[in-house]
């Protein structure tokens, strides 16, 4: 699919949790963007796995044949190599096939290449929450997969690796909304020289200012041709973190289909084709703040 003038986008915050997923829906029209639908697992009541299902449904009832759809997970998609190959040649008791550190069995490559950018280290894949995350996400992308197929939608499940390779009439990326916060905030005028700084500053605004959040959100999202229709501004207000996040996984794959994210090739002989299908890859915008001391820097240089 060479035309990519029309799409829909849907920013999925993924949690370990189904109940505390949020979905974001928005459609590219020519330049412009609307996030005109929101909506939380935790309007969906049953057990863990009804919720995904329901969820799936929703997703997959944004998808059509006539427009191409792209999924935008704030996930790990996938797990880092080294502890793949750990996990394979271990035996109880023995250090085998065990890196002697402990970050590079756990991170991925693009993780490691995101804090080396950014100074914005991700959590572990191999953490305990964020292996749930992990889990729970890769198993939303099936139960979607299933319920495109029984409506004739065909959906690639490896992350799209460039922005223009659309082949399916579905297709997914990872996205780090953590990234795009300080983006709209405007860190770096403001005087934060680390991340700590930010995401406290953002909580804080997130919690007692929904309104100011609000309106920066919407005058950047306008200043970037996009905005949000008011049922979403009102359905944003009932699930303040999750719901927001979710509209900036929405954004920043509208900014991976201008082509204006950091892509694996910046990553040089670093990270090879082997890697980039088994682990995925991080897109963020290329305009994001490296925030962070140099004591910060050489920890992350350090931890590789």
């Amino acid at each position: 699919m060479s035309n990519l003038t029309r799409v829909r986008i849907i920013g999925i915050d993924c949690a370990a949790d189904p109940k505390n997923i949020a979905v974001a829906s928005a459609i590219q029209a020519g330049a412009r963007l609307t996030v005109d639908n929101l909506f939380f697992g935790q309007s969906i009541g049953g057990t863990r796995t009804k919720r995904l299902k329901r969820l799936a449904t929703d997703i997959a009832k944004q998808a059509s044949t006539e427009t191409p759809t792209l999924l935008a997970f704030d996930a790990p998609l996938g797990w880092p190599v080294a502890m793949r190959q750990a996990l394979a040649e271990g035996v109880a008791g023995s250090v085998a096939g065990v890196p002697d550190d402990a970050s590079h069995m756990f991170r991925r490559i693009t993780d490691r290449f995101v804090a080396r950018e950014t100074h914005k280290v991700p959590q572990s894949v191999g953490a305990s929450l964020v292996a749930r995350l992990t889990h729970t996400a890769l198993r939303l992308i099936h139960m979607i997969e299933e319920e495109c197929r029984e409506h004739n939608i065909s959906m690639a499940t490896a992350p799209m690796s460039r922005h223009d390779s659309f082949r399916q009439d579905v297709h997914l990326i990872e996205v780090y909304p953590a990234l795009v916060g300080p983006l709209f905030l405007d860190a770096q005028s403001h005087g934060f020289k680390n991340w700590s700084g930010v995401s406290d500053k953002l909580k804080k605004f997130r919690e007692e200012n929904w309104d100011i959040v609000a309106q920066r959100l919407e005058e950047r999202l306008q200043t970037d041709c996009a905005s949000w229709t008011d049922e979403v501004v009102n359905d944003t207000k009932r699930l303040h973190d999750h719901g927001l996040d979710a509209i900036l996984c929405a954004w920043t794959a509208w900014r991976f289909l201008q082509g204006k994210c950091v892509s694996p090739a910046l990553a040089g002989a670093e990270i090879t084709d082997e890697h980039l299908a088994r682990e995925g890859w991080i897109w963020f915008d290329r305009q994001t703040p490296a925030l962070g001391s140099q004591r910060v820097a050489k920890k992350v240089v350090s931890a590789r």
